[in-house]
């Protein structure tokens, strides 16, 4: 059988790790590269002493400085990805090409065509070193971003711009930009190239993974008519209560009758998550949607001693109406959103009100039972183990 093969000669990568084509997108877009964006564990600098989360998104070093870059590469527009920090030690984070060789000592920015930035010593690499930046906190989400049509490279620190660091970045015929972190040792930190929301977009430049606006659109029409319909049962279900309260005889609407509005919202609600379940095991539409109306529902009561209705009622239809295979990685999802991605990473006020609120909403889905059960097994205790 002949061996089919892929050109590769208009494009500024020549070599790198074998994708299949219906994962990669086209190069017409400025970027090469599978449609999912990770760390690439092959282009691991000493992979024993670095640990990737099972996503490949989060990074922790357990070796004197140890490097990894993306999956992805950008040859031309305007580009970004951002770094949640868990730690405030020495990294450099920034931007490399296939060509770059590191080692023990020598991470990104070291090399030559590799670019970075270190907020712990405040200082920006390339080959040479400079003062550069603001110090960094762990917490700080830092962004990487890289104009390839201008050839410049600038650095944000929780959304703020802290200058043009490099100017004369080589771009053209051979150059292509890989993301890429070195880390010294029990340094920690995750990236986001766009498989959740940005924390803090900027105008112009494109996360290195494009959102799945469809589902996104799907997701929200869908999430609107969820809202509507929970308020229905919660008021259904304290009508119900206020009836049973004054005749406990009442007997049920006999066969045959006309249906509940109870019964009939139950109904919706099934035919809303056989479209909805599927799409909230995406990450994307879980911080974006899903977690926004919680939220919401979250701020109708301010007494955390007691269970909020509308929380429970979601929940209790996600439990029921959705597959194990779906409402297993979507609480995963939402509850490492929650204390991590948001609580951890929220600016600092004197009141923690950011804080707060996500401490209140996890108070709240943990008052679940069978959320608390999966979360306590499979999701909370787990975690604490892996971070000590």
């Amino acid at each position: 059988m002949a061996e089919k093969r892929r050109s590769a000669a208009n494009s500024p990568m020549s070599s790198g790790t074998a994708m299949k084509s219906e994962d990669i997108l086209p190069p017409l877009d400025g970027r090469i590269g599978p449609a999912e964006v990770v760390f690439d564990q092959k282009s691991m600098v000493a992979p024993l002493g670095l640990r990737l989360e099972p996503d490949n998104l989060g990074v922790t070093s357990h070796t004197n400085f140890s490097t990894v870059r993306a999956n992805c590469c950008v040859y031309r527009g305007k580009w970004m990805y951002e770094v949640m920090l868990w730690s405030k030690g020495v990294m450099q984070l920034g931007w490399c090409t296939i060509n770059c060789k590191f080692t023990f000592e020598e991470g990104v920015g070291d090399t030559k065509d590799s670019y970075s930035y270190d907020g712990s010593r405040l200082r920006k690499w390339n080959i040479r070193t400079q003062k550069y930046g603001e110090a960094w906190l762990a917490g700080d989400v830092i962004t990487c971003a890289l104009d390839c049509d201008n050839g410049t490279m600038t650095f944000y620190r929780n959304g703020k711009s802290m200058g043009e660091a490099f100017k004369n970045v080589k771009t053209g015929s051979g150059y292509a930009y890989f993301p890429a972190v070195s880390l010294s040792r029990n340094e920690h930190l995750r990236a986001n190239f766009g498989a959740t929301p940005l924390r803090y977009p900027i105008e112009g430049y494109e996360p290195l993974q494009a959102m799945p606006q469809e589902d996104v659109v799907k997701s929200q029409l869908l999430i609107g008519w969820l809202e509507k319909l929970t308020n229905t049962l919660i008021k259904e279900d304290k009508h119900l209560m206020d009836v049973c309260g004054i005749d406990q005889n009442v007997p049920p609407l006999p066969l045959g009758e006309t249906r509940s509005k109870k019964s009939t919202a139950l109904l919706i609600c099934a035919h809303i998550f056989e479209k909805l379940a599927p799409l909230l095991k995406g990450p994307y539409v879980v911080e974006c949607c899903l977690l926004p109306l919680m939220l919401k529902f979250c701020a109708t009561t301010t007494d955390t001693s007691t269970t909020n209705p509308h929380i429970v009622k979601l929940l209790d239809l996600m439990w029921s109406l959705m597959q194990d295979h779906e409402i297993k990685p979507c609480m995963d999802t939402l509850m490492t959103s929650m204390l991590y991605s948001f609580y951890k990473t929220s600016p600092v006020t004197s009141d923690f009100s950011s804080q707060k609120t996500y401490l209140d909403l996890t108070l709240r889905v943990l008052q679940h039972s069978q959320t608390r059960r999966y979360l306590l097994l499979n999701i909370l205790y787990p975690l604490c183990m892996t971070n000590d």
